[in-house]
């Protein structure tokens, strides 16, 4: 049997990227991220699709220096580790970021046939 195309993780990636902005805005009804947050009022949904959206965007960032999807995938896993450590996640809304971004490495990880990390 002979393996087919590598796989896309750019196209993947972007899938990701517009599903987190559309999920995303439907969620905070025409208000800014800013105002929501600076309002006090927890949003874990909301910032969950912020961290699949912020994830997406490292990992087409990193296409871009790399054409090899494996390094760029473990490139945005390790920019990702810097941007959201896991000793940050203390608050709802940083716990939700964080388990979103988490979620799209793993989802893209499985993109790549769980080779790519």
């Amino acid at each position: 049997m002979t393996p087919g195309p590598p796989p896309d993780l750019a196209a993947a990636a972007g899938r990701v990227r517009d599903d987190a902005v559309t999920t995303l805005s439907d969620l905070a009804g025409g208000a800014g991220l800013c105002a929501i947050s600076r309002s006090g009022t927890p949003f874990p949904a909301g910032k969950y699709h912020e961290g699949r959206m912020a994830v997406a965007a490292i990992v087409l960032r990193a296409l871009r220096d790399t054409p090899d999807p494996g390094a760029a995938l473990r490139t945005a896993t390790e920019r990702w580790a810097a941007l959201s450590p896991p000793e940050r996640r203390s608050a709802a809304d940083w716990e939700a970021y964080g388990a979103g971004g988490d979620d799209v490495l793993a989802e893209l990880d499985t993109v790549l046939g769980s080779g790519g990390r």
